[in-house]
């Protein structure tokens, strides 16, 4: 694994560790990485939030959630 993936992985597993509600993972689609956090209970809204940086996927992720109704 090069450096530069193994600093993606870390600064993933980073995120997952603050966002324990949400599955992160990185996907290559048509050349271009993204990242995409799904919401483990599916109740979350919204629930899958996909971004092509991990800093502006972490900023969706602490936005505030409207309470449940």
């Amino acid at each position: 694994m090069s450096e530069q993936n193994l600093h993606i992985f870390s600064d993933i597993e980073a995120l997952q560790a603050d966002f324990p509600g949400f599955v992160i993972w990185g996907e290559t689609i048509h050349g271009r990485c993204t990242y995409i956090a799904q919401s483990v209970d599916g109740g979350t809204d919204p629930w899958v939030i996909t971004s092509g940086n991990l800093n502006r996927l972490r900023a969706r992720l602490e936005e505030p959630r409207p309470p449940d109704a």
